[in-house]
């Protein structure tokens, strides 16, 4: 099943030189979901990142 979050927490990098707030995080649990995730996100012109 898809799981779309908006984002609360900030992503950094193990030395913590890099940042990052993504605006959503995605837990897929199939292949089908990935290609559907990519479509939608194509379709919607949003990029979408592993």
């Amino acid at each position: 099943m898809l799981s779309l979050k908006e984002n609360q927490k900030i992503w950094q990098n193990w030395y913590g030189i890099v940042q990052s707030k993504p605006s959503h995080i995605v837990y897929l649990t199939s292949v089908e979901e990935v290609v559907s995730l990519v479509k939608r996100c194509n379709k919607e012109g949003v990029r979408c990142q592993c």
